[in-house]
């Protein structure tokens, strides 16, 4: 199984709540999760939750957006990164369990 499309392939049902869900504890196969061991790749976990977070609010809107006097932004570049360096944070086993139900 290759994480990566199976993100991509989420991604273009506009499935990228499941995956904030997911990454952040909310979803009953988080525990499934790995935890990044490195400093580079936690930021690179965070870049890629703050990016699905957007989209999961806004959908493809324009970045910034300003709401109720905050600011939001997405950040495609770093969810590009998490992306290439295989997902980390993101297991398998939690990809299959999400496949599944």
């Amino acid at each position: 199984m290759e994480k990566r499309q199976v993100v991509e392939d989420l991604m273009s049902a506009g499935q990228a709540k499941i995956l904030v869900d997911l990454l952040t504890g909310e979803s009953p196969h988080s525990q499934l999760l790995t935890n990044p061991e490195r400093v580079e790749e936690k930021i690179l976990l965070a870049g890629a939750v703050s990016h699905l977070w957007f989209l999961s609010e806004f959908g493809d809107a324009e970045s910034p957006i300003e709401k109720e006097g905050r600011v939001y932004a997405s950040y495609p570049a770093e969810f590009e990164q998490w992306l290439d360096a295989d997902c980390p944070g993101l297991s398998e086993g939690a990809l299959r369990a999400l496949e599944s139900s």
